[in-house]
C-alpha cells in the first residue's frame, strides 16, 4: 500500500476490508484517525496476515470478556 496508512476493518460477517486512514496526532500508545466511524472494528493483531476479502475470527480481549471499556478498546472498536 505504499505510503498510505490503512487499518483492516471486519465486517459483521467476518471479512476483513483494507480501509485507508489519515493519523492526525499520536502520542506514541494512541493515535487519533480520520477515515473510521464510531463502533468499526479494527484488527489490532494478526493483519500482517491479512487480505483484503479474508475471512477472520473474533476474539475477546479479556478486559472486553470482563465487560470493561478498556477492553472493548483493546479489542479494536473505535469510539
Amino acid at each position: 500500500n505504499g505510503v498510505q496508512a490503512f487499518v483492516y476493518t471486519v465486517n459483521s460477517n467476518h471479512i476483513a476490508s483494507i480501509q485507508n486512514i489519515v493519523e492526525q496526532t499520536t502520542d506514541g500508545t494512541m493515535s487519533a484517525v480520520q477515515g473510521l466511524n464510531p463502533g468499526d472494528t479494527v484488527s489490532i493483531t494478526g493483519f500482517d496476515k491479512l487480505q483484503d476479502g479474508s475471512k477472520v475470527d473474533i476474539e475477546d480481549s479479556p478486559q472486553e470478556a470482563a465487560g470493561t471499556q478498556a477492553g472493548k478498546s483493546a479489542a479494536g472498536q473505535t469510539r
